[in-house]
């Protein structure tokens, strides 16, 4: 359990990312376009008179909110280029800083 969780994390890292990253990618974009479809349906719903538990706002809060997330996540997994600094490594503007 711990090395799952061990790996996780490492994927967020400079330097890493996941084993297929193109597929990983692909999955990035349907979620995005499902999100934003699920968006659209909501307030075409809403526009029609269908009755949605929640208004427009809050739903399209939480579906952007979600989406933001999963999309900063996926990018940082999918990416040798961009993430958490790498192990050994220091954050850029931290040199010296000791905590």
């Amino acid at each position: 359990m711990i090395a799952k969780l061990s790996a996780i994390w490492r994927v967020f890292r400079k330097g890493e990312e996941v084993a297929n990253p193109a597929a990983w990618k692909a999955g990035q974009v349907t979620a995005t376009a499902i999100g934003g479809f699920l968006i659209a349906a909501v307030q075409a719903a809403s526009a029609f008179g269908f009755e949605v538990p929640a208004d427009e706002g809050q739903i399209s809060a939480i579906a952007a909110g979600v989406l933001a997330v999963g999309n900063i996540l996926l990018t940082l997994a999918t990416s040798r280029k961009v993430g958490l600094p790498a192990v050994g490594e220091t954050a850029p503007g931290t040199e010296g800083e000791q905590f």
